[in-house]
């Protein structure tokens, strides 16, 4: 089966490309898909760890089971806004 996996910020610059079609053995989890892309990709393993995971454009668990023609989104981390919790706190 296939299935098309987007990159982001850091983890695109990683694997060099935005996207990829990877072909994967029935059953393979997400989890299972970060392996072989990490395995691929050394450099991606740091930002894959602490990524949040889309699977048709949803959240989902490292524990789901992929199908033929999901996209995956490989998100990084996102922070937004320029004051800290300790300058909010302290107003």
């Amino acid at each position: 089966m296939n299935v098309k996996v987007s990159f982001f910020a850091l983890e695109r610059k990683a694997v060099g490309k935005d996207e990829l079609v990877v072909e994967l053995d029935e059953g393979t989890t997400v989890s299972g898909l970060l392996d072989i892309l990490t395995g691929r990709y050394p450099r991606l393993e740091k930002y894959a760890r602490c990524a949040t995971i889309s699977l048709n454009s949803t959240c989902t668990s490292r524990n789901t089971v992929l199908q033929d023609g999901d996209e995956v989104a490989i998100i990084p981390p996102v922070a937004g806004g320029s004051l800290t919790l300790a300058d909010n706190l302290m107003g």
